[in-house]
């Protein structure tokens, strides 16, 4: 998609015409491409593929989870994490894309198009953990589960039984204590 962004292309409009250069209607810079950038990427797509392998979250991924990805460097990172929206809930749309790191010119054109492959703003797999206990004490059973819901009707892609290591959390997070 990025390849569309600020390019000239030299075009035939007609048979036995001159070429024309025919400039993008999408600008380069950072400040217009937020008018346009995130509409540009719910709408469009160059991957035919209906689940696209996974992807580093930009929004959620701690320091050192970023600095894996090809070509980061610390002071990009660093700008990550001071500007990104790790609630998903920002009024900016521009947030639901990795491309946010180009409209606020965290990155560069090109950097952005190095780190596609590796990134995205959000996701449909989910990583959980379950606790089923007793409020008089004694039994709980605990399981660490991630869900995928890439797909019509969501599956577990991962269940792992934890029970060895107890409850975990305290009775006042894990919800009210029933009382008849």
């Amino acid at each position: 998609m990025l390849d569309l962004v600020g390019v000239n292309v030299r075009a035939r409009l007609a048979e036995n015409a001159g070429s024309v250069i025919l400039a993008s209607p999408f600008s380069d810079q950072p400040l217009e491409m937020g008018a346009y950038m995130s509409e540009l990427m719910d709408n469009c797509t160059v991957n035919p593929a209906t689940v696209i392998p996974g992807r580093i979250n930009v929004n959620q991924a701690p320091w050192t989870v970023l600095m894996a990805i090809p070509g980061m460097t610390e002071q990009i990172a660093d700008s990550i994490i001071s500007q990104r929206d790790m609630t998903g809930q920002s009024a900016d749309p521009n947030f639901q894309h990795p491309t946010w790191l180009l409209t606020r010119a965290v990155v560069t054109l090109e950097e952005m198009r190095d780190f596609m492959p590796y990134i995205t703003a959000r996701g449909s797999v989910f990583r959980t953990q379950v606790v089923g206990y007793f409020d008089e004490g004694g039994i709980s059973s605990r399981a660490e589960v991630v869900i995928g819901a890439t797909e019509a009707n969501p599956r577990v892609l991962f269940w792992r039984d934890i029970s060895h290591l107890g409850r975990g959390y305290p009775k006042e997070v894990l919800g009210v204590v029933y009382q008849p």
